[in-house]
């Protein structure tokens, strides 16, 4: 597999996984990804729909 496709398949993963717009993909900060045994916690940075990520957490955590 590429590159190219692998990072398709993992911006694809992330917003099916996130249930973020590709525009809130964009503003994923790379420096504050934690990885732990359970996962990895990402970062979005002021989401276009804010009032609901608020209600659900700015964090999403995955595994």
């Amino acid at each position: 597999m590429s590159i190219r496709n692998l990072i398709i398949k993992t911006a694809f993963l992330l917003a099916l996984v996130t249930a973020s717009r590709p525009s809130d993909l964009k503003k994923v900060n790379i420096t504050t990804i934690k990885s732990s045994s359970s996962g990895y916690t990402l970062e979005c940075r002021d989401p276009k729909e804010h009032k609901s990520a608020k209600s659900h957490s700015l964090q999403k955590s995955f595994t």
